[in-house]
């Protein structure tokens, strides 16, 4: 049952139009990942350049620890992470040390 949360809805809308590509990282499990992928769609947030992971665990360090391996596989300049967990944006913050070169923005949300 999906809730919009309007902050989350009015960043996603921007980089949509804005044409930036953006990643859905969630604890929930792989299994969920084609239901986040209808809703983005229903709420005209989908295109090519989302993606959707689903971790299966709701672990403080996991989704940085998957950040930090896309951050190293990949050319980035900037990254902004939002969620409503603190101990997730502790840790994604704290990617920056690893990675001084890379613009990291991690703020806690609540909604």
């Amino acid at each position: 049952n999906p809730q919009n949360v309007k902050p989350i809805h009015k960043i996603l809308r921007n980089m949509k139009r804005a044409g930036r590509n953006f990643m859905i990282l969630t604890a929930r499990g792989r299994e969920a990942e084609p239901a986040i992928v209808d809703y983005l769609k229903q709420q005209g947030l989908h295109h090519d350049g989302v993606r959707v992971v689903g971790l299966g665990t709701s672990e403080a360090n996991a989704k940085a620890d998957y950040l930090r391996e896309v951050l190293r596989q990949n050319d980035h300049d900037h990254l902004m992470f939002v969620d409503d967990a603190g101990g997730n944006v502790e840790h994604v913050s704290a990617l920056s040390k690893e990675f001084p070169n890379i613009n990291i923005r991690a703020r806690k949300i609540n909604y």
